[in-house]
């Protein structure tokens, strides 16, 4: 539920996890959100970027194989082309072993 969401800024997420790692006795990096946190939303950032890309409708129409109709793939281009986003907003889950999803 909304109201069980804790959301932290990076200082009181960053003091948040190395309480978290001395409590359980795990090392912990000093700067854990900008080493591991960000880097790791990094990598999702560009996946998902690269996953939201779609074709250019001239691309569609000359490559869709027999008997699929292309224009219902266009309208995906039309909405959206690449380099449409500049921005790429991001919620990302801490799970119980500090994996970042």
């Amino acid at each position: 539920a909304e109201e069980a969401v804790i959301r932290r800024n990076s200082s009181e997420f960053e003091a948040f996890v190395q309480a978290e790692m001395l409590r359980r006795g795990q090392s912990r990096p000093a700067d854990w959100v900008k080493s591991v946190f960000m880097k790791e939303a990094a990598k999702i950032a560009k996946e998902a970027f690269a996953a939201s890309a779609a074709p250019w409708p001239w691309d569609v129409v000359s490559s869709a194989p027999p008997g699929v109709d292309a224009a219902d793939s266009l309208k995906a281009g039309v909405l959206e082309p690449d380099g449409a986003f500049l921005f790429l907003a991001q919620e990302l889950l801490l799970d119980l072993d500090f994996r970042i999803r």
